[in-house]
């Protein structure tokens, strides 16, 4: 994001920040929900149709 604030060019291949800040909210909000409340998060159980740009790897 602070490259982007002074005019500096994305790297090829990267999304927007503002969608990675989201995208990084949402994952990390879903984890702590999961692991702190005990609740169980579906975004966990494989890839997201709202988080395309997101790879999900399963064991």
């Amino acid at each position: 994001m602070l490259a982007q604030a002074v005019g500096m060019p994305s790297a090829p291949g990267a999304i927007d920040p503002t969608r990675g800040l989201a995208i990084t909210r949402t994952y990390l909000g879903a984890f702590f929900d999961e692991q702190l409340k005990g609740r169980w998060e579906p975004l966990f159980d494989g890839p997201s149709p709202e988080e395309p740009e997101v790879t999900v790897q399963l064991p």
